[in-house]
């Protein structure tokens, strides 16, 4: 504990020793990126949708998406800009800390000269080595392993195969232990090599044997960031709400207070952002250590030419103050009803295959149990037998779940019948058997609603029109959506019965997907969701499920959106989840601690 109060504290004095100029770098490198250099680059992806003729991607286009030659150029120049980006802040921070190191004052200009020098310093010296880098690794050095990064449904898929889960494992300690001995990469690069295979050559000389030093320096940027943010937010939330006692009237007090702590939370968020600088600022204090500790002389700072322009650091404060201060008084003074208590915005919960965390997946007890536990929907698959039956699964082939190799299409009902399909999850469920489309929607009406997902294989005869036909004879249209990741499913549907409600499952989901006249619905993956999408969807007045979402944090997450509907393993987990955020949400804890009882009611019943 004392070497990680150590490694913080000399982090923090070398970060303050030239305070305003590093403020200043973060406010305008923030500025350029946020309203320049970001808006080019989403203008450039937008363009390649319509240099390939589309106006939004989904599973239908993806792949003629990406086999177009204007997608892979500006795509590849997308990649080669971000890194860019992110080299030059890597480098300008490292400089930054250098000259604070060697106890010299460094101007915002020097930041940047001597950022962007290093930064196109690999196009004379390595320049694919460098990039490959920093694509594989900064996430890693940044922030561990980046495995948040990869959608739940594959993260379950992976988790579900001993094989694969053994893989992962492997693949991210090796990541790990790599970015641990390539951490000093960009440093050595700075300020002894003068290529690239030389600095890593000459990092991994500096980590040998000094793994768990390296791995202290590291633990310590994410402890200041956390102690940082957590100031932060409870200077700004408590200075707010009494501003707000002392100057609005009483009525208003209770809802301005609020705003203003989710406010705070903004600014701690977007303080998360000095992550990056402040992780590359410990990596420096780890090589300035092991320099010391080889007895390896450190390179002196040499400031370069030019006057250090000063001035322009404070210009950029007073830029930053009166942005700060005006959007505390914004906060306060914004309309009420545009808050409108997002808190108590609860999404409708579907039981994805039914309740299959406990139960068979699309088994009957599954959907009995997604019922009982308070579910508003249950998700299910469905396909048809050589016979025209429609039963459900979620595989054509129903070797994973019977252990026989055979595909639905090719088996008659009664052939069917004979599989056991409920002892792969346990031995008390061997008496189970795939069930109709029939006896689910007679066991569910009533009851609850269900996403009925179509699933085409190009063997079936009628085969839209039949799930209709029982979903009709079962009086089921108003409490079903028909949902298919076949777009020409979908079609058939709204051309059949136009009153159907539709669901377009979504894999990839990008651009104006709300033009799609025939779909009432669009059910998500979890990665895809922002609020333009779902605000573009909603302005369609069209409902957006997620899927499939089973982590509480991921669940907690994605309710930020006003999404309507979360498709979980989990149904029971959810509603908890959902319920607990709503009643302990940490907003509205933080200011009841400021008002009555009496007084804060009257707008939680609003």
């Amino acid at each position: 504990m004392k070497k990680l109060f150590n490694y913080c504290r000399l982090c923090l004095k070398l970060l303050s020793r030239n305070l305003s100029t590093l403020l200043a770098f973060e406010i305008i490198y923030s500025v350029i990126t946020v309203f320049l250099i970001y808006p080019i680059l989403s203008f450039s992806i937008d363009k390649t949708m319509s240099l390939s003729g589309l106006t939004y991607l989904s599973n239908d286009n993806i792949i003629y998406y990406l086999s177009r030659p204007a997608t892979i150029f500006i795509w590849l120049a997308v990649l080669l800009v971000s890194c860019l980006i992110v080299i030059f802040k890597i480098m300008s921070v490292t400089w930054y800390v250098h000259a604070s190191y060697n106890q010299k004052d460094i101007s915002i200009v020097q930041m940047f000269k001597l950022g962007g020098k290093c930064t196109f310093k690999p196009f004379k010296s390595g320049v694919i080595l460098i990039f490959l880098y920093t694509l594989l690794f900064t996430t890693a050095i940044s922030g561990f392993t980046g495995v948040d990064a990869i959608p739940e449904f594959i993260q379950d898929y992976i988790y579900e195969s001993n094989i694969l889960s053994i893989l992962m494992f492997c693949l991210y300690t090796i990541l790990f232990i790599l970015s641990i001995r390539f951490s000093l990469n960009y440093t050595c690069f700075c300020f002894e090599s003068k290529n690239f295979v030389s600095a890593s050559k000459k990092s991994l000389e500096l980590t040998k044997k000094n793994f768990f030093i390296v791995l202290l320096g590291r633990v310590a940027p994410v402890v200041l960031i956390f102690f940082i943010g957590f100031i932060i937010k409870t200077v700004f939330s408590v200075s707010s709400i009494l501003i707000i006692k002392f100057f609005c009237e009483p009525d208003m007090q209770y809802l301005y207070s609020l705003k203003a702590v989710r406010a705070a939370d903004m600014i701690s968020i977007a303080v998360q952002t000095l992550s990056l600088t402040i992780s590359y600022a410990s990596l420096s204090v780890i090589y300035y250590k092991l320099k010391n500790k080889k007895q390896e002389p450190i390179p002196k700072y040499i400031p370069p030419k030019g006057k250090k322009h000063i001035l322009l650091n404070y210009v950029c404060l007073g830029i930053v103050s009166v942005i700060f201060i005006g959007f505390t008084i914004l906060t306060a003074a914004g309309a009420p009803d545009d808050f409108a208590f997002d808190i108590n915005n609860e999404p409708e919960i579907s039981a994805h295959r039914g309740s299959s965390v406990d139960y068979p997946e699309n088994s009957i007890p599954a959907y009995a149990a997604a019922i009982e536990q308070g579910a508003d929907w249950i998700e299910l698959d469905v396909h048809q037998t050589a016979d025209n039956i429609v039963v459900i699964s979620h595989d054509a082939n129903i070797k994973r779940i019977a252990g026989v190799d055979k595909n639905i299409w090719e088996m008659t009902y009664a052939e069917l019948e004979t599989y056991d399909v409920g002892s792969w999850f346990s031995d008390e469920y061997s008496y189970l058997r795939l069930p109709t489309l029939d006896e689910v929607l007679k066991l569910c009406k009533g009851k609850i609603k269900l996403n009925i997902e179509i699933k085409p294989t190009g063997h079936e005869t009628d085969f839209e029109k039949n799930v209709i036909d029982i979903v009709k004879a079962n009086g089921f249209e108003n409490d079903c959506m028909l949902a298919s990741l076949d777009i020409e499913a979908l079609k058939k549907v709204k051309e059949i019965d136009p009153n159907i409600k539709t669901l377009y499952d979504m894999t990839v989901a990008a651009g104006n997907i709300s033009e799609m006249t025939f779909i009432d619905g669009f059910s998500i993956e979890e990665t895809f969701i922002d609020y333009d999408i779902v605000d573009q969807i909603h302005q369609n007045n069209k409902k957006v499920f997620v899927w499939t979402v089973n982590e509480p944090s991921n669940i907690i997450n994605i309710c930020k959106y006003d999404i309507d509907n979360i498709l979980t393993d989990d149904p029971l987990t959810a509603r908890e989840v959902i319920n607990e955020e709503k009643l302990s949400d940490s907003t509205v804890d933080f200011v009841n601690l400021f008002f009555k009882e009496e007084m804060r009611t009257q707008y939680i019943n609003q």
